[in-house]
């Protein structure tokens, strides 16, 4: 998601729904939903949200410095 500059992604790794990190980015990406992407940055801890169903998810967290795609 993106807005004022900045983009947040919950991202899947290698496509397994078990294998989830939040990026927090500033700046924008052309990346789109199935795009490969390489991520470089800081791992900050977990962020942590209320999900539809209301559970308590947490999820590493990385501090993007650098987003490609492919």
């Amino acid at each position: 998601m993106e807005s004022g500059g900045a983009t947040d992604i919950r991202l899947t790794l290698d496509g397994s729904y078990g294998d989830i990190i939040y990026i927090t980015y500033t700046g924008t990406t052309e990346a789109v939903e199935g795009d490969v992407i390489t991520v470089y940055g800081t791992v900050y801890g977990t962020y942590t949200y209320t999900s539809q169903v209301n559970y308590q998810i947490s999820l590493p967290r990385i501090d993007g410095k650098c987003i490609t795609l492919g």
